[in-house]
Order: C-alpha cells, then structure tokens, then sequence
C-alpha cells in the first residue's frame, strides 16, 4: 500500500490545537500545515513551532484553499 501524504489545517491553536498542530507536524502524513487561530500572539507562537505553510486569522482563508484536504 502507498503513503499518500494531505495537506492538512488546524482551526484554532489553543491547546489542544496547539497539540493538533504539533504532531501534525511530527507525522509522515501530512505534507503542508496550516493554521489559524484569532490571537495573533498564539498564531505567531504556534507558527514558530510548527512552520507552517500558512497562518491566518481568517478560518474562511483555510477553508477557501483548495490544496487542503483535512481540517481540525
């Protein structure tokens, strides 16, 4: 069976999307992360964890992307 890495978003980096977004990062399955959240100062603190492709205020951005295949 072939790995098929997605591209995956996570809606919300409180903490347990903090986490979500993390190991996320951490799995063979996922190619890009994006991320939102409406704090600025936890987007930007959850982005320098996880270098995101994306990182916005505007969960309608995310959901807009085509190239996302999985939101949390």
């Amino acid at each position: 069976m072939e790995k098929r890495q997605i591209n995956v978003a996570v809606i919300g980096v409180g903490w347990c999307g903090g986490i979500r977004a993390v190991t996320s990062t951490r799995s063979a399955w996922v190619k890009d992360l994006h991320i939102c959240d409406i704090k600025p100062d936890r987007l930007k603190e959850v982005a320098e964890m996880t270098k995101p492709k994306s990182a916005v205020i505007d969960y309608k951005e995310l959901l807009a992307n085509p190239t996302i295949e999985a939101v949390m």
